[in-house]
């Protein structure tokens, strides 16, 4: 599958509200997208610095196109388990969701997807839209 098909199926998995699995899609779109960005280097390496790099474009979404130079977003999740304490969306979104998803198969307990269109912090677990 191209880069762009893995983005229609993450489309097509949303339609459906089976956000776990659009968002696998859209983790091996990233991945393929910063590999061509990236080459030769590690895969943690070149997603984190891609979805870094595109951080205004992230905030742009989130905020309905209003203009951003966004370098920086970090949330704070409660002391126990994992992540824990400032993690970075970057981490979030590669170290937290991705390799939960992709090499432990399930969702991890900090972060839940929500139909909303905001990103939020209830009791230390992260509420990620799935409009992102």
């Amino acid at each position: 599958m191209s880069v762009g098909e893995r983005v229609q199926e993450c489309i097509n998995k949303l339609e459906i509200m089976d956000a776990e699995n659009a968002f696998i899609q859209l983790s091996i779109a990233i991945d393929g997208t910063a590999k061509k960005e990236y080459p030769g280097k590690k895969t943690s390496f070149r997603c984190k610095k891609f979805l870094r790099e595109n951080l205004p474009f992230v905030m742009w979404s989130l905020t309905n196109g209003t203009p951003s130079t966004c370098k920086d977003f970090k949330f704070e999740f409660s002391s126990d388990g994992y992540p824990n304490g400032m993690t970075s969306f970057e981490d979030i979104v590669y170290s937290v969701l991705r390799c939960s998803l992709l090499h432990e198969g399930e969702m991890p307990e900090k972060v839940n997807f929500i139909n909303e269109n905001y990103i939020a912090m209830v009791d230390g677990k992260m509420q990620f839209p799935t409009a992102l």
